[in-house]
């Protein structure tokens, strides 16, 4: 495949699937042993925030979720499966897949803290890197997918572009981790939030296969197998959540990007098993969602649900719009992120952060594992040991495209949500919300392609230059970050919800304190939605703690709150409702 870029080709020469699908090299091979390592990147850059306490609906979800769960694997399904209808009735929601998710994730969090004896917002924190490096992975598929339509048919082709990917991308993720605002997803579950990044890059990268795209579908059960999997993944993105729809707008692009690059085949490419299955995935999808937004339709049509699930175009649409598009400018992130907890950076942590950016810079520059002799070596003119020839050059055009339109498909999700329409004044210019992941992803898939095409450009010194930048970049992240926790720890619902925490996972707490810690709770202002009355508040969280600890067959946490249950759904108007 020429230099100049696959948007100028005629189309490549279509080869034999099989033949292209089964070329592992030693080389791919030796480079998939450290490929992985990357991804710690991301899960330090959130390590800091295990200081972080519940915050909103963080606050007693855990405990409600592990109270309905006294069957640890089976009870979060079903209860998500029972809340359907009140949800929609009462909320005018449809998450029943990413809920269970949720439910699963949060009451497994109370279980091992304990076991563990740690605090549950620190197990959280520990599950949060996690959630993290499962999100970065979920963009270097993105990343993989529209790298490598460019470049399946590419001759010599013995390694996949994408597996040069992971160390940019996972640093460029990480600069979305940094924690701006209360509601970005490092902070407002990362379960969900976080999550969904890697759910839709693994959806993408189901359909995104280009020796799919040049097959021709049969009956075998393989194929039936692929397409009936294509419509289970339809209904789930749809089940997820209202981010999860992101995915099938991705998958379409990149069907259209397929389509161009092998145009000259195109009724090859419309008539085959990949076709076939990204129409089978979008259906299913489209089904799933129309019935449930018929639902919501009917349960809402007299007013009082949850506003951040109903969309619409108004006239603060388009201005929410490039107000969030440049609010998930990285940069403008990090002026948000350390503006705000400037008072908790100190010289020490600088200087750290400085450390950290030399030591970084020094590993990343010395010599790594590379590609093929033929395809690595140095220009005459002193410039990258990196050619980025056609067998390991990525196509960056695809790649910045993607990023791009991912991008702008994250915020428009803020931006056609009616509740966040009248939120914006509340929410600061370069503030991150529950979408700021896969806008973060979508920036790492920009940046990475911008790195491709200028390091192999310029001098060894110029880009010696721009590491060290990078480098300073990333620092920041986990220094900011725990300059955050800092700042929530020190709060006073923070100390608060600390203190709840450690109280229950203490197996000597006096009971007496443990309703005094629930008193104060109950004072505090609401910050989420539900009653700010401190005798109901104090109600509504005993009753869940009481709840947790008969789940795991411990004492009451407060007799004094009463044996009231929980019911078969939390999803009435007594239940607070996050602000975002």
């Amino acid at each position: 495949m020429p230099d100049e870029g696959f948007l100028e080709q005629p189309g490549p020469a279509v080869c034999d699937p099989a033949e292209t699908a089964s070329k592992p090299t030693q080389a791919g091979r030796s480079g998939r042993v450290w490929t992985g390592l990357p991804l710690l990147l991301v899960g330090v850059s959130l390590l800091p925030l295990v200081r972080d306490p519940f915050y909103s609906d963080a606050e007693h979800l855990p405990y409600q979720d592990l109270a309905r769960s006294p069957n640890p694997l089976l009870d979060p399904a079903r209860t998500a499966i029972a809340d359907i209808g009140p949800y929609i009735e009462n909320q005018g929601t449809f998450r029943p897949l990413g809920r269970a998710f949720r439910a699963y994730a949060t009451s497994w969090t109370v279980r091992i803290a304990e076991f563990s004896g740690l605090t549950p917002h620190v197990v959280w924190g520990l599950l949060r890197c996690l959630f993290g490096m499962a999100a970065a992975y979920g963009a270097l598929l993105l990343a993989r997918s529209f790298v490598e339509v460019g470049s399946y048919d590419a001759p010599n082709n013995d390694e996949p572009a994408g597996d040069r990917l992971i160390l940019p991308i996972c640093v460029a993720f990480s600069f979305g981790m940094i924690a701006a605002g209360l509601t970005g997803a490092p902070i407002f579950f990362p379960s969900s939030y976080l999550v969904v990044v890697l759910i839709i890059g693994a959806s993408l990268r189901w359909i995104a296969r280009p020796e799919l795209w040049l097959s021709a579908p049969t009956l075998s059960p393989r194929h039936a197998a692929r397409a009936v999997v294509s419509a289970a993944i339809g209904a789930a993105l749809a089940a997820w959540g209202e981010v999860s729809a992101i995915a099938v707008p991705m998958v379409l692009f990149w069907a259209v990007v397929m389509l161009w690059v092998h145009r000259r085949d195109a009724l090859r490419v419309l008539t085959s098993l990949g076709s076939i299955c990204c129409g089978i995935l979008v259906a299913s999808f489209l089904l799933v969602t129309v019935v449930g937004r018929m639902a919501i339709g009917r349960a809402c049509a007299a007013g009082g649900c949850y506003r951040y699930s109903e969309f619409g175009i108004t006239s603060d649409t388009p201005s929410t719009l490039v107000t969030r598009l440049w609010s998930s400018v990285p940069p403008v992130r990090y002026l948000w992120a350390i503006s705000n907890v400037r008072a908790y950076l100190s010289v020490v942590v600088l200087v750290v952060a400085v450390v950290i950016a030399t030591a970084v810079t020094i590993l990343v520059t010395r010599r790594q594992p590379g590609p093929p002799a033929s395809a690595a070596g140095t220009d005459e003119d002193g410039r990258s040991s990196l050619r980025l020839t056609p067998a390991t050059r990525p196509n960056v055009i695809p790649l910045v495209l993607a990023g791009a339109v991912l991008v702008v498909l994250s915020e428009l999700v803020p931006a056609l949500s009616v509740g966040f329409q009248q939120a914006t004044g509340r929410v600061g210019m370069g503030q991150a919300w529950r979408n700021s992941a896969l806008s973060a992803a979508g920036w790492a898939l920009v940046m990475t392609a911008i790195w491709l095409l200028v390091a192999p450009r310029v001098s060894r010194t110029v880009r010696r230059v721009m590491l060290v930048g990078i480098a300073a970049m990333w620092a920041l992240v986990p220094v900011t970050n725990a300059a955050f926790a800092a700042w929530s720890a020190s709060s006073t619902s923070g100390r608060v919800n600390a203190a709840i925490g450690r109280a229950f996972v203490s197996s000597g707490g006096a009971q007496d304190a443990n309703c005094g810690l629930i008193r104060e709770w109950a004072r505090l202002p609401p910050s989420a939605g539900g009653s700010a009355d401190p005798d109901d508040r104090f109600t509504f969280m005993s009753t869940r703690l009481n709840g947790a600890r008969q789940s795991l067959g411990l004492p009451d946490f407060c007799p004094a709150a009463g044996g009231a249950g929980l019911g078969t759904s939390d999803a009435g108007p007594a239940a607070p409702s996050s602000p975002g």
